[in-house]
């Protein structure tokens, strides 16, 4: 049991405590208030207030989580390290056993997102530009940085307690597919397949027609791969995004009126695999959209629907979250970069989604996407090799530190089509090292 004395329970401190000693730490603890406050040297006790207390360990106290006005602009400093940008003076020079740091304030600008509330940086598809931000900028999400933010703490801990905290440290991963378009030729309409070959033709794609050709003389749709990942993917840490309605050019042509998407739907529920929702393009500021397509998905497989992830990863603070909750979803796995891998808010486990502009703590959980396909092929440019060689890393660093590696693929990733010539032996191993067979 651990000690942690405050003055006032805060929203955010009592988040943050949550995240670092029920996730990560899995430690017992208890929050004391300092009025109430009486001195046991046999508990560890981790002092968040202003007066030095002896035989405690001090945190120093930014005010960021606690105390003075909550919406105030934060800005990094890129120029220093992010650790430096929570230094505080010592409150008293006899303090004996002082963290370098505010820890808890650090942990919870990251968990938070804080730097979204205060810059609107967005992309061509109004997409937070991630570039843009300063902890992108700083590099932050090359590691899991919440984790190793606790780890520093953990060095202060008794023995008995540090070796719990270490043995509970478990790997564990979740394969995700986002299924955009489940068909790249097949099961079209007329006037869409016509049109596709017209396209071909005058640009003079022979490959292009050559595939559309034999797909509706009978071959099976490149884009069709769900029976190979069937094989490689067990249903119980497998999961599929579904896209189901079109309202953009960015949207499938297979909505929720289509039987053969209808079928495909319910055969994958049927053979045990978790299905969620993958709103459409223009739905991350729409909470009619979000409502609506995840009781069309929920109607089709006749499964409540809870999970969802964005689609082309579009989503606002806090406005997307909130209409994610009132639709019903529990657990949204939309935090994911695009330009590169690496760990959205410094974090390789799932944790609850905090409200910045209500100052409360949610009951959605966020699953950080560690690496995407798209990302490794389109924006990373890497090769199939050097893509492997990434996700392989990836995958050591979070057995290292206990995480859940999730990463999502599209099924049109294994098709050996267009731009994904050359991809499916890498893509099936990548599942291989994920799922523990390399």
């Amino acid at each position: 049991m651990i000690h942690i004395l405050v003055k006032q329970p805060e929203n955010r401190l009592i988040y943050t405590l949550s995240v670092m000693f029920e996730t990560i730490f899995q430690i017992p603890y208890n929050i004391i208030l300092l009025e109430k406050f009486e001195a046991n040297p046999a508990i560890f006790t981790l002092n968040y207030t202003s007066l030095f207390i002896p035989n405690t360990l001090q945190i120093p106290n930014k005010s960021f989580v606690s105390e003075g006005d909550k919406h105030k602009p934060f800005l990094l400093d890129e120029h220093i390290s992010f650790r430096q940008n929570w230094e505080v003076p010592p409150i008293s020079p006899q303090a004996e056993n002082v963290f370098p740091f505010d820890i808890f304030s650090a942990v919870f600008y990251l968990l938070s997102d804080y730097e979204k509330y205060q810059f609107s940086f967005f992309d061509a598809h109004q997409r937070y530009d991630e570039k843009s931000y300063p902890s992108y900028k700083m590099q932050l999400f090359k590691t899991p940085l919440v984790t190793i933010l606790c780890d520093e703490l953990l060095r202060f801990f008794p023995n008995n307690l540090r070796d719990l905290a270490k043995k509970n440290k478990k790997y564990t991963y979740k394969i995700t597919f986002d299924i955009d378009n489940p068909w790249k030729h097949k099961h079209k309409a007329l006037p869409i397949q016509v049109a596709g070959f017209v396209k071909n033709i005058l640009a003079c794609n022979k490959e292009n027609l050559f595939e559309r050709w034999t797909i509706l003389k009978g071959r099976k749709d490149v884009n069709d791969t769900f029976e190979e990942i069937i094989s490689l993917c067990p249903p119980s840490k497998t999961q599929f995004f579904c896209l189901i309605d079109r309202h953009s050019v960015y949207d499938t042509r297979f909505t929720y009126k289509h039987p053969q998407l209808r079928l495909l739907l319910q055969s994958l529920s049927e053979k045990g695999y978790a299905m969620g929702i993958h709103p459409s393009y223009t739905s991350f500021d729409s909470e009619k959209k979000i409502a609506f397509e995840t009781e069309q998905l929920t109607h089709i497989i006749n499964v409540p629907i809870t999970d969802s992830r964005q689609h082309f990863l579009r989503y606002r603070l806090p406005d997307t979250f909130r209409y994610l909750q009132k639709a019903g979803i529990t657990e949204d796995y939309t935090l994911c970069l695009r330009n590169d891998i690496g760990f959205p808010c410094g974090m390789a486990l799932p944790f609850k989604w905090y409200d910045l502009e209500k100052e409360e703590i949610s009951n959605l959980t966020l699953h950080p996407t560690l690496a995407m396909d798209r990302a490794l092929q389109q924006y990373m440019q890497l090769s199939p090799a050097e893509a492997l060689e990434k996700v392989r890393d990836l995958v050591e660093t979070v057995r290292q530190i206990g995480g859940e590696m999730v990463m999502v693929f599209h099924n049109e990733s294994l098709s050996e089509s267009g731009e994904w010539k050359g991809w499916s032996e890498a893509i099936r191993e990548m599942i291989a090292v994920i799922s523990s067979r390399r």
